[in-house]
């Protein structure tokens, strides 16, 4: 039977009975109900706060899975020897900009756009590996402090729930005892 209807008969109990005697055994019976509830709401909040911490162990676990797969990627494929970072500062976009703007060359200005991009492209492509390296390095303290930060917060939640719903059995002994003592 749940708790709760349990309690919920017992009140009506407590509330019926004109005995002395028997009025103090329902409410011994009531707060036994109530530490009872009290117990399976902390033993609620440790299995979901358990739920919470394999989910950021697990959550851990795949951060450094993430990270040897991009070290394996990285390593697996490498990228061209002609994009090293001190040729690519040196040479920015490998043409200048200016040669754009002048009308006194062979190849028209589409071209020579064209191949302005084309070049840029391959610079964008060094940047991107360079990210994925950047990312390599850094992923495991950001990702493990968001992940850190979500869990605490979860935890926080289910303690406060927990926190609640106890204060609430609690009130309710003193409303019966004060409802008890009103009646009689």
């Amino acid at each position: 039977m749940n708790l709760n209807n349990k309690m919920n008969l017992l009140i009506d109990l407590l509330r019926q009975d004109s005995c002395e005697e028997n009025l103090q055994k329902s409410l011994e019976q009531i707060k036994a109900t109530i530490s009872t509830i009290d117990t399976l709401i902390q033993s609620h909040l440790k299995d979901e706060t358990a739920v919470v911490e394999k989910f950021h162990q697990l959550g851990l676990t795949n951060v450094d899975i993430l990270r040897d797969e991009l070290e394996r990627f990285i390593k697996q494929f490498v990228p061209p020897p002609d994009a090293d970072p001190r040729i690519m500062k040196k040479r920015a976009s490998w043409m200048d900009v200016d040669e754009l703007k002048t009308q006194d060359h062979l190849f028209s200005k589409q071209f020579l756009n064209c191949r302005f991009l084309m070049q840029a492209i391959d610079n964008w492509q060094f940047g991107v590996w360079q990210g994925l390296i950047t990312f390599m390095d850094t992923a495991k303290g950001v990702i493990t402090k968001e992940l850190t930060q979500w869990a605490d917060n979860e935890k926080r939640i289910l303690s406060s729930r927990s926190e609640l719903k106890m204060k609430f059995n609690n009130v309710r002994i003193e409303m019966i005892k004060e409802d008890l003592c009103k009646v009689r």
